[in-house]
C-alpha cells in the first residue's frame, strides 16, 4: 500500500487487530447472553412476583383497599368489590366514605384525617351499606404508606364482622333481658364464684328480691364469701350443693330446710344452676308463710274431721232417738189396740191408731227437716234464691230474728257448684248469727258484681274482734268454714265487726 493510500485510511487491519476485534465481539456475546439470562430471570420472577400479588392481594379472603389522602379509592380487590356488592372497577375512584352508613360516616372521615396526617396505625369497627341497601359491619385496619410517586396513601384491611356484631348484639339483647328478670323476679337470685378449689363461694351479685329475703344490701355482700354472710348455709346443706352443681353442672334442688342464724330465720327452698361462665346461681324463696299456712290447713283439716265426725255423731242420735222414740210409741200403741180388738173396744182401737198416725206425721216432720238442712230440694229444683228464701223463713220461724233478704242476682246464671257453695255459706253464716250474736234482725243480700257474686250477711248483735278470726282454729270454725268455701269458688271472704 502507498503512503497516499496509509494517509486516505485504506490501510488493511492487521492479524493483531483482527484478533483483538473478535475476541472483543466474543466478550460482548457473552455479556449479552449472561443479561439476557438475567433478564428472562427477573422477567420470570415478575410474573410469579405478580401471581402472588393477584393470589395475595386480588383473592384474598379480606377486602383490600388503598385510599388516597383525599379518601378517593386507589386500588381494591375483588373481596372488598364482593363486600360492598359492586364491580372492582366501579370502586376505583369512589370516596370510600361514600359506602359508610351516615351514622359512622363522621368517625370515619375524623379518624382517617387523624392517621393520614399522623401516619400511624389505626383499627375502628363501622357499618358500612351495600349497593343494594342492606348493611354489614367490617373491622378496618389501617396502615400508612407511600404510592410509587412518593405521595402518601391509607392500605386498608377489611373483614366482614357482620355475624359477630349479630351475636353480640343478640349476645346483649339476652343478658339485657336476663339482668330485667333477676331484678324483677319475687325469687332471690345470688351469683357465687368457686374459691379454694370449690371449698367455698364468694357473691359475685344478688338481685333486690334476695337483699329484701335475706335483709341484707348487696354492696355489703359483694366479694364476701357465703359461710361469713349465711354462717348456717353448711348446715342447711347449701354449700354441698353449690360445691356438687360447680362440678358436675347439674341442677340440684333443696326440698324445704329451716334456716336459722343469730341474724334470720326462715323456711327456705333453693335451687341451684352452673352459668356458661361457671359461676353459679341459686334461686331461692322464703316460704316461710306457704309452711305456716300448710300447718294452718292441716290443723284445720283436723278440725275439720271432728266436726264431721260430729256432725254424723249428732245426726245418728237424732235418728236414733226419732226412730227409737218412734219404735217404742208405735209397738206401744199397737199392743194396746191388739188388746183393745181382743176386747172389743172399738173406740180404743180408733184411738191407738190415731196416736200412731200422729206420732208418725211428727216423725217424718223431723225427718224431713234433717233433709231439708242436709240438701234442700229447691237448691235444685228453683235456684240458689229460693232455696235460701226457705231456709231464711224456717229460721226466722223458729228464733225470733226478724230477717230481711234482698235478691239483686238478676240474670247471671250461676253453675252447680257456686250455688251449692253460696247456700252453705249463708246457711253457716245465719247458723253463726244464731248461736252467737244474740241479734234481733238480719240483712241477707244475694247480688251480681263486676266481679261475679256477692253473698252478704249483716246482723245488729254484739260483734266480735275480726282481725285474725280467720286464721285462728279455735272457736272459729265456722268463719273457718266459710273462708274455705269461698277460697274453693276462687272467691274471697271478709269479716267486719
Amino acid at each position: 500500500m502507498t503512503e497516499r493510500g496509509r494517509e486516505h485510511g485504506d490501510t488493511a487491519p492487521s492479524d493483531v487487530e483482527i484478533r483483538r476485534l473478535v475476541h472483543e465481539l466474543q466478550v460482548h456475546k457473552v455479556e449479552l447472553k449472561a443479561q439476557n439470562e438475567e433478564l428472562r430471570a427477573s422477567y420470570q420472577e415478575l410474573e410469579a412476583a405478580r401471581a402472588r400479588y393477584f393470589d395475595l392481594f386480588d383473592m384474598a379472603p379480606v377486602g383490600y383497599c388503598v385510599v388516597r389522602g383525599d379518601g378517593r379509592i386507589l386500588e381494591a380487590n375483588f373481596t372488598m368489590a364482593r363486600l360492598l356488592g359492586v364491580a372492582r372497577a366501579a370502586l376505583i375512584g369512589q370516596p370510600l366514605s361514600r359506602f359508610v352508613v351516615p351514622d359512622c360516616r363522621e368517625l370515619y372521615l375524623r379518624r382517617h384525617e387523624q392517621h393520614s396526617a399522623l401516619r400511624v396505625p389505626d383499627t375502628l369497627e363501622l357499618e358500612m351499606q351495600r349497593a343494594d341497601g342492606t348493611s354489614l359491619w367490617v373491622r378496618m385496619e389501617v396502615s400508612t404508606a407511600q404510592d410509587l410517586d412518593g405521595t402518601p396513601v391509607c392500605r386498608s384491611v377489611l373483614l366482614d364482622i357482620t355475624e359477630r356484631r349479630r351475636a353480640e348484639e343478640q349476645r346483649q339483647d339476652i343478658e339485657a333481658r336476663y339482668a330485667e328478670l333477676v331484678a324483677r323476679i319475687s325469687n332471690g337470685v345470688a351469683i357465687y364464684r368457686a374459691v379454694d378449689d370449690g371449698a367455698d363461694f364468694v357473691f359475685v351479685d344478688i338481685n333486690p328480691a334476695g337483699e329484701r329475703l335475706s335483709v341484707i344490701k348487696r354492696e355489703d355482700v359483694l366479694g364476701r364469701r357465703l359461710v361469713d354472710v349465711f354462717p348456717g348455709a353448711a348446715v342447711l346443706g347449701l354449700v354441698d350443693m353449690l360445691r356438687r352443681v360447680w362440678r358436675t353442672g347439674t341442677a340440684e334442688s333443696l326440698p324445704t330446710t329451716l334456716y336459722r342464724d343469730a341474724r334470720i330465720e326462715h323456711w327456705v327452698e333453693n335451687t341451684v344452676y352452673r352459668l356458661p361462665s361457671g359461676e353459679v346461681a341459686a334461686v331461692y324463696d322464703d316460704v316461710t308463710e306457704v309452711r305456716a299456712a300448710e300447718q294452718r290447713i292441716v290443723g284445720f283439716s283436723r278440725q275439720l274431721l271432728a266436726a264431721r265426725e260430729d256432725e254424723r255423731r249428732h245426726l245418728a242420735t237424732v235418728l236414733h232417738h226419732e226412730l227409737g222414740s218412734l219404735s217404742v210409741g208405735v209397738s206401744a200403741r199397737l199392743d194396746a189396740a191388739t188388746e183393745q180388738l181382743v176386747d172389743r173396744d172399738i173406740q180404743g182401737v180408733q184411738l191407738s191408731l190415731d196416736s200412731c198416725s200422729a206420732m208418725l206425721r211428727d216423725t217424718v216432720g223431723r225427718l224431713k227437716t234433717i233433709a231439708l238442712d242436709l240438701r234442700p230440694p229447691d237448691l235444685e229444683l228453683l235456684g240458689l234464691s229460693a232455696a235460701l228464701r226457705q231456709h231464711l223463713a224456717r229460721v226466722s220461724g223458729d228464733t225470733e230474728l226478724r230477717i230481711q233478704f234482698t235478691d239483686a242476682l238478676g240474670a247471671l246464671a250461676l253453675d252447680e257448684a257456686t250455688t251449692i257453695a253460696l247456700f252453705r255459706i249463708g246457711q253457716e253464716a245465719l247458723t253463726n248469727v244464731v248461736r252467737h250474736a244474740g241479734a234481733s234482725s238480719v240483712k241477707v243480700r244475694l247480688s251480681a258484681v263486676p266481679a261475679g257474686v256477692c253473698l252478704s250477711v249483716q246482723d245488729d248483735g254484739c260483734g266480735f274482734d275480726p282481725d285474725g278470726a280467720l286464721d285462728r282454729l279455735e272457736g272459729n270454725m265456722g268463719l273457718i268454714t266459710i273462708r274455705e268455701t269461698a277460697l274453693s269458688l276462687r272467691g274471697v271472704a271478709e269479716v267486719q265487726s
